[in-house]
Order: structure tokens, then C-alpha cells, then sequence
């Protein structure tokens, strides 16, 4: 678990560059919108329709009729825009507007779905105006289009008002022939009772006179009669029905084409009360709010991915990293890599300039002056990390062998008895080892190798995982170390990780001082700060963290 120190605060501290460059990207993206994005000019016409012919919500279906695709076609047609460059996709440069052609040619899908998009058109709130605008990259073919399309949709409506003399004689003569209709029908209705009337009549005869009776004679002649009548015409209430429905059907269309035409007299229905003008200065691609909102939606990704960055690298990274996690100086950055890879255990013998041979002096240096503020030198140094690694045996060995150069009398001990590593690094076998001095199968002096080139002292080590505590703490280490220290201007001890082993805990009490070994690539920032629990939980403060750098 992290500590306090960890706060949200210090991640974003460790991001604050990637917060920044989003911010930044953001606003060079809306700076690009703006600059790159090639000017658009919008015109705008206004038609006006007749309030007396039009409510208020049928202004909404004129705004439809003036984008319809009829009124588009005859537009494009008109002024030839199918051959132009700007509605098949492609922009046309500035000022190289085609000529105008009346050849009247399909309109190809595309070219109609691109010049609708440009078009738009809406009621003006409180009257009886319909706004047109048009939108081009050339402000006099904005201006143009506008006002053809708008000329088209007035002339249409003035022509819809008028109707023909012709037609309206059509429908009075029909409307006449089924008003007669109607009365003859109405007429015929009484046929019906007169038979009845007739029949009844003969009824009552009958009673009396035979069918031979010149009376009985006479009444079937008449009832025959209106019988080849009203066979000769079709059932009454259904005609009835039928024509009357004709009748007001032809009253209500005469009705509508007298009121068409009295409309066309009176005066117009539509007409272009404000003509588009050529547009001075094209849109604002991006409006000013925008650099504003570009900058917040930057801040926002940036966080996001700040947040996301610092849970995907758990590791240190920089020093600033590290100061910022533990809140404690370090020395270092020391670089582990050469131009050609990972350093060997020689390099700082091979390049005595180099800059990591420069950085451990320095460390050597330090630790001097840190012994002489506390008063007392410090001869017996742990060098320990967080977990098991490589690079603190390599930074024990560089040490070791420039302060021996530097005429020190040095020993580098390796004490990680669980992974031992400095025999592998210095290509050495590594018996008889600190082991077998310690268990008591050998003296001191067979087991301190001293043919280093650097006249570097070595006590080399083999694994025993499970007795290593034992060996570790035990009276005959405490009794070694008291006699190195006589003997010794510096002993360095290079111990196992503090987090897989209470080793390191062991041998930094044996010590006048701990270095505390993190690279920013490798060692986890969890793991460096438990590692740092490690010792403050039982109250050593005599350490200092060394931050390597094993980046290429």
C-alpha cells in the first residue's frame, strides 16, 4: 500500500508534462480548425409570404418546400453547379466560379446531398419571413445561389395562384350537371306514391269488380306504367346519396380555384423582399469560446491519461520521482549503461572519466563528509535494495574498487547468502565463502580473495537460504565485523533485497551506514517505499537511498 506521501497530488506532479503537452495539442488542434480549414461565406436572402394566405405554422412547410429537391435541382441546373468542383467534393479555388448553363441535365445524387447540406432555411420568429442561407467558398456564388433559389420558389407560388379561365368554365359546367341531376332525381321521388296510392286503390276495387272491369283495366295500365319509370332509374336513396356528395364536391373545387384566382388578382403570395448581398468576411470556423473549451477538454484528457500513465508505470522513473515518493534526497542518478549496453563489473577500471565512475566517487565522497559531520568515519557500509537485483552488487564492486584506487584499504563482502552474485560479476568461483567461515570449517584468511586488479579485498559467498538468519545474526559475524573494522579503512557488505529477507535488517545494525539502492526502471515505487518502512520501523536512520539509472 502506498503512503501518504503518495498523494494524488504528487502523481500529478510526476505527469504534470503529460497533462501540459495534452493541453497543448488541444489547442494547436482548435488553433488548426481555425487557420488550416478553407474559408466558408454564408449569404442570406428573405422571401415573405402572404399572412393572408398563410398561418403561422404552415411557414414551416414553405421552409420545407424551399429545400425540396425540386427547387435544388432547378437551382443547380440553372446556374450549371453539377460541372463545379466545390459540390463533388473537392473545394474550388477562390474567384474560379464556372459560367452559368441553361442545360437542363440530371442532377447527380451527390451533387443535390451536397448542395442541401449548404442550404438552410428557417422562419423568422414574430413574422411571415423565411430566411434562405447558402454557404460556399466563394462569396459571389453564395450570394447568387441564394437568390435564385429564392427567385424559383416566388415564381412557383405566383404561378400556383393563378388558375386558368378554362378550368374554372369546366367545373361551373360540371357543378351544373349535377345539380340538375339532383333536382330530377328529387322530381322522380314521387312516383313511388302514386303507385302505392294506385295499388291501394285497386285493392278495394277488386272486392267488387272483376279484373275484366274496365276500371281494373285502366288501373293496371297505370301502375304499369310508373313501374317502366322507375325501372328506368336506380334506386333512389342511393342516387340520391351519390349526388349529393358529387355536388358539394364540385362547389367545394370550384370554391378553391375562384379563391386561387381572387388571391392572383389581388396580389402576390410570395415575394424576395431582401436579395442576398456577396458576403465581405467568411465565418468563423471556430468561435472564440471554443479555445476556452479546447483548453478544459485538454485539461480533462489530460488528467485522464496522467491518471491511467501512473497506474500503468509503477515504476520510479526520476530522481524528482523519487524525491517526490519518499521525500528524501538521494544520491545519484549513478548511470549502469555505457553506449554499448549494461556495464561490467570493470568498467569503472576501463573508463576511470566515465560519467558513472565520476557518480560513484562522488557517492565515496559523500559518505566522507557525512562521517565527518556525524564525527565518527564510516567504515562498514551495507548496500541493500527493495528486491533481489543485480544492480547493488554491480554499485558495491564500482565502489569498493575506486575507493581502493584511491588508496583505501577496502573488503567487499558479499553477504546475500540466499542469492549470492559478486563471484559471478568478478568471474570468480566462489569457495571457500563467508559460509564456510562462519559454520567454522575455515579461517579468514583463506577465504578473503585479494587478486582484484584494483587491490580490492574480496570475501565471496554460496547460498544457504534456510541458515542464512542464523549466520547472518550471529556472535561469530558480530565478532567479524568488529575485527574488520580494525583492519579495514572500508568494508562494504552487499546484502540480499529488505523485502524477501530480514537479512538486510541484520547487517545494516553491524554497519556504520546503508545505502539504499533504487533504479528508476527497475525498482517499483510500492516496493521502494516499503523497502524505506523497512528500516524506519525499527528506528535506523543511518541511510542513505541511491537512485541508479538503467535506461538505454
Amino acid at each position: 500500500m502506498r503512503s501518504t506521501s503518495d498523494t494524488l497530488g504528487a502523481s500529478l506532479a510526476r505527469q504534470k508534462w503529460v497533462v501540459l503537452a495534452t493541453i497543448l495539442l488541444t489547442m494547436l488542434g482548435a488553433f488548426g480548425v481555425r487557420y488550416l480549414l478553407p474559408p466558408a461565406y454564408q449569404a442570406q436572402a428573405r422571401v415573405m409570404v402572404d399572412a393572408a394566405h398563410y398561418t403561422a405554422p404552415a411557414l414551416l412547410t414553405e421552409a420545407e418546400m424551399l429545400r425540396s429537391s425540386e427547387l435544388a435541382a432547378q437551382t443547380i441546373n440553372d446556374l450549371g453547379l453539377q460541372h463545379d468542383a466545390e459540390f463533388k467534393g473537392v473545394t474550388a479555388p477562390r474567384g474560379k466560379f464556372l459560367s452559368l448553363s441553361l442545360g437542363k441535365t440530371e442532377v447527380p445524387a451527390a451533387v443535390l446531398e451536397e448542395f442541401q447540406r449548404r442550404l438552410t432555411v428557417q422562419p423568422i420568429t414574430g413574422s411571415y419571413v423565411l430566411q434562405l442561407s447558402f454557404i460556399s467558398a466563394d462569396p459571389q456564388k453564395a450570394a447568387l445561389i441564394a437568390n435564385r433559389l429564392a427567385a424559383l420558389y416566388v415564381a412557383q407560388r405566383q404561378n400556383e395562384a393563378i388558375a386558368l379561365p378554362a378550368d374554372i368554365t369546366l367545373l361551373k359546367t360540371q357543378l351544373q350537371e349535377a345539380e340538375q341531376a339532383l333536382a330530377n332525381l328529387q322530381q322522380a321521388a314521387p312516383w313511388m306514391d302514386e303507385k302505392a296510392a294506385l295499388e291501394t286503390q285497386q285493392t278495394e276495387l277488386s272486392k267488387r269488380y272483376g279484373p275484366k272491369h274496365p276500371r281494373m283495366v285502366e288501373l293496371g295500365a297505370q301502375i304499369k306504367a310508373l313501374d317502366e319509370k322507375i325501372a328506368t332509374a336506380p334506386s333512389p336513396a342511393a342516387r340520391l346519396q351519390d349526388v349529393q356528395q358529387q355536388v358539394a364536391k364540385n362547389r367545394a373545387a370550384l370554391d378553391t380555384v375562384l379563391a386561387s384566382q381572387k388571391r392572383g388578382s389581388a396580389g402576390e403570395s410570395a415575394k424576395l423582399v431582401s436579395p442576398a448581398t456577396t458576403p465581405a468576411a467568411p465565418l468563423r470556423s471556430v468561435p472564440s469560446w471554443s479555445y476556452g473549451a479546447a483548453a478544459f477538454i485538454g485539461l480533462f484528457l489530460g488528467l485522464l491519461l496522467a491518471v491511467i500513465n501512473e497506474k500503468l508505470d509503477h515504476k520510479i522513473g526520476t530522481l524528482r520521482n523519487f524525491e517526490s515518493l519518499t521525500g528524501q534526497s538521494c544520491a545519484g542518478p549513478i548511470p549502469l549503461r555505457d553506449g554499448s549496453g549494461l556495464a561490467g563489473a570493470n568498467y569503472v577500471l576501463q573508463k576511470p572519466a566515465a560519467a558513472t565512475a565520476d557518480a560513484v566517487r562522488t557517492l565515496r565522497a559523500s559518505l566522507k563528509l557525512l562521517g565527518d559531520k556525524e564525527g565518527r568515519p564510516l567504515k562498514i557500509i551495507t548496500v541493500t535494495s527493495a528486491q533481489d537485483s543485480e544492480e547493488r552488487a554491480r554499485l558495491a564492486i564500482w565502489l569498493g574498487r575506486l575507493a581502493a584506487r584511491a588508496d583505501e584499504k577496502v573488503l567487499l563482502i558479499d553477504a546475500d547468502l540466499r542469492q549470492p552474485r559478486i563471484h559471478t560479476l568478478l568471474d570468480h568461483s566462489n569457495t571457500p565463502s563467508l559460509v564456510d567461515y562462519l559454520t567454522g570449517q575455515t579461517h579468514l584468511e583463506q577465504i578473503v580473495w585479494k587478486k582484484d586488479p584494483s587491490g580490492m579485498h574480496v570475501v565471496f559467498a554460496s547460498a544457504v537460504p534456510n541458515t542464512a538468519p542464523d549466520l547472518i545474526g550471529s556472535v561469530k559475524m558480530t565478532k567479524l565485523m568488529g575485527y574488520l573494522r580494525q583492519g579495514y579503512d572500508l568494508v562494504i557488505m552487499c546484502a540480499p533485497g529488505c523485502l524477501s529477507s530480514a537479512d538486510a535488517s541484520l547487517l545494516a545494525n553491524e554497519s556504520d551506514h546503508t545505502l539504499f539502492v533504487a533504479d528508476t526502471k527497475l525498482t517499483d515505487r510500492v516496493d521502494l517505499q516499503r523497502g524505506l518502512k523497512v528500516f524506519s520501523g525499527f528506528g535506523y536512520t543511518s541511510l542513505t537511498p541511491v537512485l541508479t539509472d538503467s535506461k538505454a
